[in-house]
């Protein structure tokens, strides 16, 4: 059985996770921008998608991990720019809707 006390830490860590949110979700928006014309920004949202998904799936937080599994991947696989920046753009807008929470 999993005592109160660890359920208490756990809920502040995820809380303190999703708190990181609105930077992510930021820095994700700069590097879809700069897409285009930034050689290495394909790799930066790929980094970032893989981080999120492993860390949002250890707190539950499915929304994220399944949007930025679908980022990894697309990044990964060298989709169009519109069809990568379309799946990012949604992951920004989970990671805001998630930290506004």
């Amino acid at each position: 059985m999993i005592s109160d006390a660890l359920i208490a830490r756990l809920a502040a860590l995820r809380a303190k996770y999703v708190q990181t949110f609105e930077a992510e979700a930021s820095a994700l928006d700069g590097d879809i921008d700069s897409l285009q014309s930034d050689a290495e920004a394909r790799e930066r949202i790929r980094r970032r998608a893989h981080r999120l998904a492993g860390t949002a799936g250890s707190y539950s937080l499915l929304e994220v991990q399944e949007k930025a599994d679908a980022v990894e991947a697309l990044a990964a696989s060298g989709a169009s720019h519109a069809d990568l920046t379309r799946a990012a753009r949604a992951l920004a807008t989970a990671l805001r809707d998630d930290f506004s929470a």
